[in-house]
């Protein structure tokens, strides 16, 4: 499932899956990618080289960061990045967490939790489905423009079967069948770059360019929602109870409501926190990822934080 996403009528199911949080690749709207460190960012991945296996990688060959979620197989931190997927379990080392996605820019990530080595990954011109770890994929476009540009991704139920996904400057998609089949439910020419589902009141948030929206599926109808003091909100998910998580231009907050919001940061994570995921193990675990590449998780709804590392 996804960390965000959950709705329509057929989601009666609670849960959401997997984490994303995917601020757009291209350059309209605000693209919030989280950037692999460089020599001049204060963290040893910069020393990792490549090895003769092929899956140990360099971490700059994976330019910036789309989307993060927690792997049901290796407990290890996977993210979709401008050059593939990959994995790391420390921060520090990374590898390649799926063959055949070398060189896509994956933009979502979705997996399912009744089926672990199942994993469904978008992005630019492509939906794809691996159900064997990611050692291979299959198309999964039936119903989609062509080369579609998958901007989110999110899973409704437990086994993925029910997945919504929004194609930039187009419109959102469901599914109902695991992705073999989609349906446009509406159109929305903008560029969202994160969606987020609240489990409980089966409302869809919204990122794009002039703000934080939010729909009941299926009813795709759009009102604006307060982002704390109108702030620029860089990440957002959803945790199993409806706790919304804020990324956002001036800190890190929790809400039940969008009226009242509460600081979870106070300086516990140092750098500007630039996209937030749920743990597919729990779907109460927060992933945030910070503009210097650092990972941290929060399984109190952000009462304590600790880095990976």
């Amino acid at each position: 499932m996804n960390t965000s996403k959950k709705k329509k009528a057929f989601l009666q199911t609670i849960g959401l899956v997997t984490v994303l949080l995917l601020p757009a690749c291209g350059s309209q709207g605000n693209t919030a990618t989280a950037t692999p460190p460089t020599p001049n960012q204060p963290s040893p991945t910069t020393q990792e080289k490549p090895t003769d296996n092929g899956n140990k990688i360099d971490p700059q060959t994976m330019s910036h960061w789309h989307t993060v979620s927690q792997s049901l197989t290796t407990n290890g931190i996977i993210v979709g990045a401008h050059t593939g997927l990959y994995t790391s379990k420390n921060s520090v080392d990374w590898y390649k967490a799926a063959t055949g996605l070398e060189g896509m820019d994956v933009m979502g990530i979705v997996q399912s939790i009744n089926q672990p080595e199942k994993l469904i990954a978008g992005g630019h011109g492509f939906l794809k489905v691996s159900n064997d770890k990611g050692a291979t994929w299959s198309d999964l476009t039936t119903g989609l423009p062509s080369e579609p540009d998958v901007h989110d991704l999110l899973a409704i139920d437990k086994d993925a079967k029910n997945l919504i996904a929004y194609v930039a400057m187009d419109g959102f998609y469901l599914s109902n069948d695991g992705g073999k089949n989609w349906n446009k439910k509406t159109n929305y020419p903008a560029n969202v770059q994160n969606m987020s589902l609240n489990p409980l009141s089966n409302t869809l948030y919204i990122v794009e360019e002039k703000g934080l929206f939010a729909s009941k599926v299926d009813s795709w109808q759009w009102s604006k929602v307060n982002s704390k003091d109108g702030s620029q909100v860089l990440g957002l998910v959803h945790d199993k109870n409806g706790t919304a998580y804020l990324a956002t231009s001036t800190g890190l907050w929790r809400t039940d409501n969008f009226k009242d919001f509460t600081n979870i940061n106070n300086g516990k994570i140092p750098n500007q926190v630039v996209m937030l995921g749920i743990s597919p193990k729990d779907l109460t675990t927060v992933i945030a990822i910070t503009n210097h590449a650092q990972f941290y998780l929060s399984p109190d709804k952000g009462q304590t934080w600790k880095q990976i590392k």
